[in-house]
């Protein structure tokens, strides 16, 4: 049977307020622009008429809802380990627990590299001491109505830890560096900063970028550790409103690799993680519809190549090229 709200039940009507709208020549007039503003006090007011009426609404179903979330909630298997992935000498995996709203990032070591994933697994589960715990969340969202983690990127040494949290939702993170042996973070503090990320060679200069106004990265600054972050360097800027970027490590750390990219369209560029303070050299101009990515390699008779995974020369569902 469908749902109906009970007769006297009445839903909240947001009141019009035109605003014009100007863009490629033409307007038009939205009229609830202002709800976009969310400190508004008539903002607010509208939303909070909004789950009144909710729960007015809802009100017929008794307990009817909590039966419900608690057999959605019966089939999550809230303490839990995710699988674990080594690096180096380290196993890294996170874990969740019973009761708290958030992960927890961790990593064991394992320097004769004797353990097999599975029983880093049975490790993790069994609580077995040895375990380093990187990051908890739960810790950083202590007080805070929302919490997102961004950027979470252990350098190359695996000395330090470099993560974005946003307090906000508005998906603009700070970035902080946490020091593995101590577990305390550096004084470094970066403000408005995206997802993606790259450490240099050398680790001591951290790559990342940053949102414009509609929240579109198209930033890619240069940070060194130690630093303020006023001191930050802008290395690329991409002005097409059509492409995000992006920054990330190639597979064999050699390279830190800068991606132009849209829906249909890609262009990458390559710095050598070597030698941080180089300008990007580009792998191939964007040419509209055709997407392309890549990755470093040392073949045994080859030596140092790019491996490149694209839909050109007519290869719809994509060719693979050196």
């Amino acid at each position: 049977m469908p749902l109906r709200p009970p007769e006297s039940v009445t839903p909240p009507v947001a009141r019009r307020r035109p605003h014009p709208l100007v863009a490629h020549g033409d307007q038009r007039e939205d009229d609830w622009y202002w709800l976009r503003e969310g400190s508004d006090p008539e903002t607010v007011a509208y939303l909070e008429a909004e789950n009144g009426h909710t729960e007015s609404v809802l009100a017929t179903l008794g307990d009817l809802r909590q039966v419900l979330f608690g057999e959605i909630k019966g089939r999550i298997k809230e303490t839990d380990v995710g699988a674990p992935a080594r690096r180096g000498p380290w196993w890294y995996y996170g874990r969740t627990t019973e009761g708290l709203q958030y992960g927890v990032s961790c990593r064991r070591a394992d320097p004769d590299r004797s353990l097999t994933a599975a029983e880093v697994l049975v490790l993790a589960e069994a609580g077995a001491d040895g375990e380093e715990v990187l990051l908890d969340e739960n810790q950083l969202a202590e007080g805070s109505d929302y919490f997102s983690l961004g950027v979470f990127d252990v350098d190359h040494r695996q000395r330090r830890l470099a993560y974005g949290v946003d307090l906000t939702g508005g998906e603009r993170y700070t970035l902080r560096f946490r020091d593995l042996a101590t577990g305390e973070d550096l004084p470094d503090e970066v403000p408005d900063v995206y997802y993606s990320s790259a450490w240099s060679a050398d680790d001591e200069w951290f790559f990342y970028t940053r949102p414009d106004d509609a929240v579109r990265p198209y930033q890619l600054w240069r940070h060194r550790i130690g630093t303020p972050a006023s001191d930050d360097v802008l290395v690329v800027q991409e002005d097409d409103e059509r492409f995000f970027l992006a920054v990330g490590n190639t597979l064999s750390e050699r390279y830190i690799v800068v991606v132009s990219e849209s829906n249909v369209t890609s262009e990458v560029s390559v710095l050598d993680a070597r030698h941080p303070l180089e300008e990007p050299r580009l792998i191939e101009g964007r040419r509209q519809g055709v997407e392309y990515s890549i990755d470093h390699a040392v073949l045994p008779e080859e030596g140092d190549v790019f491996l490149i995974l694209s839909n050109d020369d007519g290869a719809e569902n994509f060719a693979l090229w050196r």
